[in-house]
């Protein structure tokens, strides 16, 4: 890798409705990110938790009713 990073602890992402498109384009079992918060809009919200649920990331819930626009997942 060019930059030398192989794990990632934690991950934002808040790209305006093209978080579908980064997460395509990421390979999130290569970086293994410990903590993941994405802000997921209406309009792309299932396309992110399907994403994640393929894999085997759970959304935490216990932080939705103090932040409902991003979903913080973990593995």
């Amino acid at each position: 890798m060019q930059a030398g990073i192989s794990r990632l602890d934690f991950m934002s992402m808040d790209i305006e409705l093209s978080e579908p498109k980064a997460l395509a384009g990421f390979d999130i079992d290569r970086f293994s990110p410990s903590l993941v918060c994405v802000e997921a809009n209406p309009e792309v919200r299932q396309q992110i938790l399907d994403y994640f649920a393929r894999h085997h990331y759970t959304v935490i819930g216990k932080y939705l009713r103090a932040d409902p626009k991003n979903h913080i997942s973990g593995p």
